[in-house]
Protein backbone atom coordinates (compact mmCIF):
# COMPACT_ATOMS: atom_id res chain seq x y z
CA UNK A 1 0.00 0.00 0.00
CA UNK A 2 1.06 3.16 -0.71
CA UNK A 3 2.53 5.81 1.99
CA UNK A 4 -0.57 8.39 2.88
CA UNK A 5 2.09 11.49 2.17
CA UNK A 6 3.44 10.09 -0.89
CA UNK A 7 3.59 11.63 -4.16
CA UNK A 8 2.99 9.04 -6.95
CA UNK A 9 5.04 11.46 -9.78
CA UNK A 10 8.32 12.42 -7.75
CA UNK A 11 10.42 13.35 -10.33
CA UNK A 12 11.25 17.28 -10.36
CA UNK A 13 10.18 19.59 -13.08
CA UNK A 14 12.25 22.09 -14.48
CA UNK A 15 10.46 24.86 -12.16
CA UNK A 16 11.16 22.93 -9.50
CA UNK A 17 14.92 22.79 -9.93
CA UNK A 18 14.66 26.36 -11.22
CA UNK A 19 12.68 27.53 -7.98
CA UNK A 20 14.68 25.40 -5.61
CA UNK A 21 17.66 23.92 -6.80
CA UNK A 22 19.91 25.77 -3.81
CA UNK A 23 18.79 23.08 -1.83
CA UNK A 24 20.65 20.58 -3.33
CA UNK A 25 23.50 23.01 -4.40
CA UNK A 26 24.25 25.09 -1.27
CA UNK A 27 24.39 21.51 0.96
CA UNK A 28 27.53 20.73 -1.77
CA UNK A 29 29.59 24.01 -1.32
CA UNK A 30 32.87 24.17 0.44
CA UNK A 31 34.10 26.52 3.17
CA UNK A 32 35.46 29.63 0.81
CA UNK A 33 33.09 29.01 -1.80
CA UNK A 34 30.61 31.73 -2.45
CA UNK A 35 27.20 31.05 -1.07
CA UNK A 36 28.54 28.25 1.59
CA UNK A 37 26.28 27.85 4.18
CA UNK A 38 27.51 26.63 7.65
CA UNK A 39 24.18 25.98 9.16
CA UNK A 40 22.93 23.49 6.77
CA UNK A 41 22.64 20.54 9.11
CA UNK A 42 20.76 17.54 7.69
CA UNK A 43 20.53 18.22 4.30
CA UNK A 44 24.18 18.24 3.71
CA UNK A 45 26.39 15.05 2.56
CA UNK A 46 28.81 15.52 4.84
CA UNK A 47 26.36 15.42 8.19
CA UNK A 48 24.05 13.00 6.90
CA UNK A 49 25.95 10.87 3.61
CA UNK A 50 23.46 9.42 1.24
CA UNK A 51 20.36 9.94 3.35
CA UNK A 52 20.83 14.22 2.65
CA UNK A 53 19.09 13.11 -0.71
CA UNK A 54 16.27 11.87 0.95
CA UNK A 55 16.06 14.79 2.99
CA UNK A 56 16.14 17.26 0.13
CA UNK A 57 14.08 15.29 -2.34
CA UNK A 58 11.54 15.99 1.20
CA UNK A 59 12.15 19.32 1.20
CA UNK A 60 11.90 20.38 -2.37
CA UNK A 61 8.72 18.03 -2.72
CA UNK A 62 6.80 19.32 0.04
CA UNK A 63 7.02 23.14 -1.01
CA UNK A 64 7.13 22.36 -5.23
CA UNK A 65 3.72 19.85 -4.72
CA UNK A 66 1.51 22.99 -2.93
CA UNK A 67 0.91 26.25 -5.10
CA UNK A 68 0.68 28.97 -2.62
CA UNK A 69 3.63 27.70 -0.26
CA UNK A 70 6.30 28.17 -3.73
CA UNK A 71 4.53 31.44 -4.42
CA UNK A 72 5.40 32.34 -0.84
CA UNK A 73 8.87 31.11 -0.71
CA UNK A 74 9.35 33.31 -4.10
CA UNK A 75 7.30 36.58 -2.24
CA UNK A 76 9.29 36.19 0.90
CA UNK A 77 13.11 36.28 -0.77
CA UNK A 78 13.28 32.51 -0.45
CA UNK A 79 13.58 30.77 -3.74
CA UNK A 80 12.90 31.39 -7.42
CA UNK A 81 14.48 34.18 -9.26
CA UNK A 82 15.55 36.11 -6.08
CA UNK A 83 18.97 37.28 -5.09
CA UNK A 84 20.55 35.79 -1.77
CA UNK A 85 17.69 33.12 -1.54
CA UNK A 86 21.04 30.89 -0.45
CA UNK A 87 21.18 32.58 2.59
CA UNK A 88 18.05 31.41 3.59
CA UNK A 89 18.28 27.32 3.17
CA UNK A 90 18.91 26.88 6.54
CA UNK A 91 15.20 28.18 6.78
CA UNK A 92 14.02 26.22 4.05
CA UNK A 93 15.12 23.14 6.03
CA UNK A 94 13.83 24.10 9.24
CA UNK A 95 10.32 24.26 7.93
CA UNK A 96 10.64 21.19 6.56
CA UNK A 97 11.06 19.51 9.68
CA UNK A 98 8.82 21.27 11.12
CA UNK A 99 6.75 19.63 8.47
CA UNK A 100 7.61 16.33 9.13
CA UNK A 101 7.34 16.12 12.77
CA UNK A 102 3.65 17.66 12.44
CA UNK A 103 2.72 15.02 10.31
CA UNK A 104 3.94 12.14 12.66
CA UNK A 105 2.68 13.85 15.63
CA UNK A 106 -0.83 14.11 13.90
CA UNK A 107 -0.75 10.54 12.80
CA UNK A 108 0.21 9.47 15.53
CA UNK A 109 -2.92 10.90 17.87
CA UNK A 110 -5.26 9.23 15.00
CA UNK A 111 -3.49 6.01 15.53
CA UNK A 112 -4.70 6.19 18.99
CA UNK A 113 -8.11 7.68 18.60
CA UNK A 114 -7.89 11.17 17.66
CA UNK A 115 -10.30 13.02 15.54
CA UNK A 116 -8.94 13.50 11.81
CA UNK A 117 -7.00 16.72 10.72
CA UNK A 118 -6.72 17.29 7.18
CA UNK A 119 -3.52 16.14 6.28
CA UNK A 120 -2.74 18.88 3.20
CA UNK A 121 -4.28 21.54 5.58
CA UNK A 122 -1.53 20.44 8.52
CA UNK A 123 1.11 20.30 5.79
CA UNK A 124 -0.06 24.11 4.42
CA UNK A 125 0.20 25.22 7.72
CA UNK A 126 3.75 24.18 8.47
CA UNK A 127 4.86 25.33 5.25
CA UNK A 128 3.90 28.75 5.72
CA UNK A 129 5.29 28.92 9.39
CA UNK A 130 8.45 30.98 9.63
CA UNK A 131 8.10 32.53 5.96
CA UNK A 132 8.60 35.68 6.72
CA UNK A 133 11.40 35.34 9.30
CA UNK A 134 13.66 37.32 6.28
CA UNK A 135 11.60 40.55 6.54
CA UNK A 136 11.39 40.30 10.12
CA UNK A 137 15.38 40.72 10.63
CA UNK A 138 16.01 42.98 8.15
CA UNK A 139 13.24 45.10 9.57
CA UNK A 140 14.82 44.51 13.03
CA UNK A 141 18.09 45.27 12.22
CA UNK A 142 19.93 48.29 10.16
CA UNK A 143 21.86 45.61 8.23
CA UNK A 144 23.02 42.20 8.23
CA UNK A 145 26.46 41.55 6.06
CA UNK A 146 25.41 38.08 6.28
CA UNK A 147 22.48 36.27 7.19
CA UNK A 148 22.38 34.55 10.67
CA UNK A 149 20.56 31.30 11.28
CA UNK A 150 17.06 32.15 11.65
CA UNK A 151 15.67 29.84 14.10
CA UNK A 152 16.13 30.28 17.97
CA UNK A 153 17.21 27.30 18.48
CA UNK A 154 20.52 27.33 16.53
CA UNK A 155 20.93 30.89 16.78
CA UNK A 156 24.85 31.33 18.30
CA UNK A 157 24.93 33.64 21.77
CA UNK A 158 27.15 35.57 20.51
CA UNK A 159 24.90 37.60 17.71
CA UNK A 160 26.03 41.65 17.75
CA UNK A 161 23.82 44.14 19.40
CA UNK A 162 21.53 45.85 16.82
CA UNK A 163 19.63 49.12 16.58
CA UNK A 164 15.81 48.79 15.79
CA UNK A 165 14.23 50.93 12.62
CA UNK A 166 13.90 53.98 15.36
CA UNK A 167 17.77 53.50 16.38
CA UNK A 168 17.14 52.58 19.68
CA UNK A 169 19.90 50.12 21.22
CA UNK A 170 18.91 46.48 21.88
CA UNK A 171 20.56 43.89 23.72
CA UNK A 172 21.89 40.79 21.90
CA UNK A 173 19.45 39.12 19.72
CA UNK A 174 17.76 42.21 18.26
CA UNK A 175 14.11 41.76 17.13
CA UNK A 176 14.10 38.67 14.89
CA UNK A 177 11.33 37.27 17.60
CA UNK A 178 10.17 40.17 19.25
CA UNK A 179 6.57 41.86 19.14
CA UNK A 180 8.36 44.94 18.82
CA UNK A 181 9.55 43.61 15.27
CA UNK A 182 7.35 46.07 12.97
CA UNK A 183 6.74 42.90 10.59
CA UNK A 184 5.78 40.50 13.45
CA UNK A 185 3.55 43.05 14.80
CA UNK A 186 2.03 44.21 11.70
CA UNK A 187 1.20 40.44 10.18
CA UNK A 188 2.98 40.92 7.00
CA UNK A 189 2.90 36.80 6.57
CA UNK A 190 -0.89 36.73 7.48
CA UNK A 191 -1.81 39.81 5.43
CA UNK A 192 -0.10 37.81 2.71
CA UNK A 193 -2.05 35.02 2.95
CA UNK A 194 -5.06 36.37 3.68
CA UNK A 195 -4.82 38.12 0.28
CA UNK A 196 -3.82 34.56 -1.14
CA UNK A 197 -7.57 33.45 0.03
CA UNK A 198 -6.07 30.80 2.53
CA UNK A 199 -8.46 29.44 5.38
CA UNK A 200 -8.26 31.37 8.24
CA UNK A 201 -8.04 28.26 10.76
CA UNK A 202 -4.38 27.60 8.54
CA UNK A 203 -3.31 31.17 8.92
CA UNK A 204 -3.86 31.02 12.89
CA UNK A 205 -1.97 27.58 12.67
CA UNK A 206 0.61 28.95 10.50
CA UNK A 207 1.36 32.28 12.21
CA UNK A 208 4.69 32.11 13.79
CA UNK A 209 4.57 35.40 16.20
CA UNK A 210 7.33 34.78 18.34
CA UNK A 211 6.71 35.48 21.59
CA UNK A 212 3.19 36.62 21.27
CA UNK A 213 0.42 34.97 22.67
CA UNK A 214 2.77 33.23 25.60
CA UNK A 215 2.56 35.84 28.41
CA UNK A 216 0.01 34.24 30.76
CA UNK A 217 2.03 33.98 34.19
CA UNK A 218 1.45 36.65 36.81
CA UNK A 219 1.50 40.22 36.62
CA UNK A 220 3.90 40.30 39.63
CA UNK A 221 6.02 37.79 37.85
CA UNK A 222 6.81 40.26 35.32
CA UNK A 223 9.34 43.11 35.56
CA UNK A 224 7.59 46.77 34.52
CA UNK A 225 9.40 46.59 30.83
CA UNK A 226 7.15 44.00 29.62
CA UNK A 227 3.55 44.68 31.50
CA UNK A 228 2.36 46.26 28.61
CA UNK A 229 3.13 43.58 26.37
CA UNK A 230 1.26 41.42 29.14
CA UNK A 231 -1.55 43.40 28.81
CA UNK A 232 -1.94 43.65 25.63
CA UNK A 233 -1.61 39.54 24.79
CA UNK A 234 -4.51 39.36 27.87
CA UNK A 235 -6.58 41.49 25.94
CA UNK A 236 -6.09 39.79 22.38
CA UNK A 237 -7.24 36.41 24.54
CA UNK A 238 -10.09 37.85 25.66
CA UNK A 239 -11.26 39.03 22.60
CA UNK A 240 -10.72 35.72 21.26
CA UNK A 241 -12.89 34.05 23.98
CA UNK A 242 -15.52 37.07 23.61
CA UNK A 243 -15.40 37.70 27.16
CA UNK A 244 -14.54 40.85 29.01
CA UNK A 245 -10.55 40.75 29.99
CA UNK A 246 -11.42 40.83 33.64
CA UNK A 247 -12.51 37.28 33.02
CA UNK A 248 -9.08 36.31 31.49
CA UNK A 249 -7.49 38.28 34.23
CA UNK A 250 -9.12 36.50 37.18
CA UNK A 251 -7.77 33.19 35.26
CA UNK A 252 -4.86 30.92 36.26
CA UNK A 253 -1.76 30.62 33.95
CA UNK A 254 -2.83 27.57 33.51
CA UNK A 255 -6.32 28.34 32.74
CA UNK A 256 -5.02 31.14 30.34
CA UNK A 257 -2.69 29.15 28.48
CA UNK A 258 -5.49 26.32 28.40
CA UNK A 259 -7.63 28.35 26.54
CA UNK A 260 -5.44 30.23 24.18
CA UNK A 261 -4.49 26.63 22.73
CA UNK A 262 -8.11 25.26 22.87
CA UNK A 263 -9.42 28.33 21.20
CA UNK A 264 -7.08 27.87 18.21
CA UNK A 265 -7.48 23.75 18.08
CA UNK A 266 -5.25 21.05 17.14
CA UNK A 267 -3.46 21.63 13.96
CA UNK A 268 -1.99 24.95 15.72
CA UNK A 269 -0.86 23.11 18.57
CA UNK A 270 0.71 20.60 16.23
CA UNK A 271 2.20 23.06 14.31
CA UNK A 272 3.55 25.19 17.01
CA UNK A 273 4.94 22.09 19.28
CA UNK A 274 6.42 20.79 16.26
CA UNK A 275 8.11 24.16 15.72
CA UNK A 276 8.74 24.79 18.83
CA UNK A 277 10.73 21.27 19.52
CA UNK A 278 12.53 21.36 16.14
CA UNK A 279 16.17 22.15 16.27
CA UNK A 280 17.02 23.15 12.68
CA UNK A 281 15.48 20.10 11.12
CA UNK A 282 16.03 17.29 13.89
CA UNK A 283 13.06 16.83 16.34
CA UNK A 284 14.23 17.13 20.12
CA UNK A 285 11.35 14.89 21.70
CA UNK A 286 8.23 15.84 23.54
CA UNK A 287 8.26 14.58 26.86
CA UNK A 288 8.42 17.33 29.56
CA UNK A 289 11.92 16.92 30.07
CA UNK A 290 12.99 17.45 26.45
CA UNK A 291 10.76 20.43 26.72
CA UNK A 292 12.98 21.61 29.87
CA UNK A 293 15.88 20.62 27.86
CA UNK A 294 15.16 22.94 25.08
CA UNK A 295 14.14 26.12 27.28
CA UNK A 296 17.70 25.89 29.16
CA UNK A 297 19.12 25.70 25.75
CA UNK A 298 17.47 28.69 24.69
CA UNK A 299 18.51 29.96 28.65
CA UNK A 300 22.10 29.01 27.76
CA UNK A 301 22.20 31.60 24.76
CA UNK A 302 19.59 34.50 25.82
CA UNK A 303 20.62 36.44 27.92
CA UNK A 304 18.96 39.61 27.71
CA UNK A 305 16.46 39.87 30.75
CA UNK A 306 12.81 39.64 28.42
CA UNK A 307 14.23 35.80 27.15
CA UNK A 308 15.39 34.96 30.56
CA UNK A 309 11.91 35.87 31.67
CA UNK A 310 10.27 34.42 29.18
CA UNK A 311 12.10 30.85 28.21
CA UNK A 312 12.53 30.09 32.21
CA UNK A 313 8.74 31.14 32.69
CA UNK A 314 6.57 31.00 30.04
CA UNK A 315 7.63 29.08 26.99
CA UNK A 316 7.86 25.72 28.55
CA UNK A 317 5.02 25.89 31.21
CA UNK A 318 3.38 27.04 27.05
CA UNK A 319 4.48 23.69 25.72
CA UNK A 320 3.75 21.31 28.20
CA UNK A 321 0.35 22.07 28.33
CA UNK A 322 0.02 21.71 24.23
CA UNK A 323 1.08 18.34 25.12
CA UNK A 324 -1.09 17.41 27.99
CA UNK A 325 -4.02 19.32 25.35
CA UNK A 326 -2.60 17.21 22.81
CA UNK A 327 -2.66 14.08 24.93
CA UNK A 328 -6.30 14.88 26.00
CA UNK A 329 -7.35 14.57 21.94
CA UNK A 330 -7.67 10.54 22.25
CA UNK A 331 -10.02 8.67 24.27
CA UNK A 332 -9.22 8.27 27.86
CA UNK A 333 -8.69 4.25 27.82
CA UNK A 334 -5.81 5.25 25.19
CA UNK A 335 -3.60 7.88 26.66
CA UNK A 336 -1.71 5.48 28.48
CA UNK A 337 -0.28 3.94 24.90
CA UNK A 338 0.13 7.71 23.53
CA UNK A 339 2.37 9.06 26.09
CA UNK A 340 4.25 6.02 25.94
CA UNK A 341 4.69 6.06 21.83
CA UNK A 342 5.43 9.94 22.13
CA UNK A 343 7.46 9.81 24.49
CA UNK A 344 9.85 7.44 22.63
CA UNK A 345 9.34 9.69 19.38
CA UNK A 346 12.85 10.25 17.83
CA UNK A 347 14.31 12.18 15.09
CA UNK A 348 15.31 8.97 13.84
CA UNK A 349 11.91 7.97 13.94
CA UNK A 350 10.18 10.19 11.75
CA UNK A 351 12.85 10.14 9.24
CA UNK A 352 12.32 6.43 9.22
CA UNK A 353 8.25 6.06 9.59
CA UNK A 354 7.20 9.78 7.20
CA UNK A 355 10.33 11.27 5.31
CA UNK A 356 11.76 8.11 3.63
CA UNK A 357 8.45 6.33 2.64
CA UNK A 358 7.41 9.66 1.53
CA UNK A 359 10.25 9.73 -1.03
CA UNK A 360 10.51 6.40 -1.84
CA UNK A 361 7.53 5.02 -1.39
CA UNK A 362 7.20 0.78 -2.29
CA UNK A 363 9.54 1.71 -5.45
CA UNK A 364 13.13 0.75 -3.97
CA UNK A 365 12.65 -1.47 -0.56
CA UNK A 366 16.01 -2.51 -0.67
CA UNK A 367 17.19 1.30 -1.09
CA UNK A 368 14.76 1.96 1.61
CA UNK A 369 16.18 -0.69 4.45
CA UNK A 370 20.27 0.34 3.88
CA UNK A 371 18.82 4.62 4.43
CA UNK A 372 16.52 3.78 7.95
CA UNK A 373 18.45 4.75 10.51
CA UNK A 374 18.85 1.51 13.36
CA UNK A 375 17.92 1.74 16.92
CA UNK A 376 20.89 1.26 18.99
CA UNK A 377 20.52 -2.50 20.80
Amino acid sequence: MEHPYHRSDMRLKNSDIDALGHIIRVPLLKDGDEGYNTQIEVLDPKNEGDRAQIYQMWTITQFAEHPVAIEALAHFNLAGDTEGKENWTQLLEHIAGVTAIALRLESILEKHGASTVNADELKDATLYDNLEKPYAILAGREGLATAALVHDVEKPAELAAAKDMMKRPLSAGGLENSLDNPIIRDGALWRWLQAKKVDEGIIIAAQNTGRSDRLYSEYDDYPEGMIKKVIVQREALAELLSVPVDIVDGMSPTERRRKSIESKGRMAAIVGIADALAAQFKFQGIKESDIDATSDYYLSRKKDPESVMFFGQDWPEYYKQVRQYMIEQVPAENRVALVAELDELTHEDIFNETVLPTVLGETNPLAAQKLRYRRSP
